[in-house]
């Protein structure tokens, strides 16, 4: 399967071409998703590493989808769902980021509270 959606190339390789270049990244490989997590400061910086792997793995990362509470950015390629990329975005500190995790409000959430409540079975 894997082969058919990325060009067969070695995946170890790739990677130690990448963790050289982009010396913070982390790859996380469970049973069936590899994520690699790169720090940014700018999506500039994050779109040379995405273009790096298009190149190298045949792949076209056209989704996104953030996880804003944990500063993710994650891209994926729809046709190869084994690899997630995360763009760490947690600069809150750093003013020369152009990429910041940011609140922009507050949400409630009515929620429904359950009790367990039973009736004696001996009441006559």
């Amino acid at each position: 399967m894997l082969l058919s959606i990325a060009k067969p190339t070695n995946f170890g390789k790739v990677l130690a071409k990448l963790v050289a270049a982009e010396p913070k990244v982390e790859c996380y490989c469970y049973t069936y998703t590899v994520y690699l997590d790169i720090p940014v400061k700018s999506m500039k910086h994050m779109q040379d590493a995405l273009e790096f792997l298009e190149r190298e793995l045949a792949l076209d990362f056209n989704y996104t989808f953030d996880l804003p509470a944990s500063g993710i950015r994650q891209f994926q390629d729809q046709r190869a769902q084994w690899l997630m990329v995360q763009a760490l975005i947690n600069n809150d500190e750093d003013p020369t980021a152009t990429c910041k995790r940011t609140v922009v409000g507050t949400e409630m959430v009515e929620r429904v509270i359950y009790k367990l409540e039973c009736s004696d079975a001996e009441q006559v």
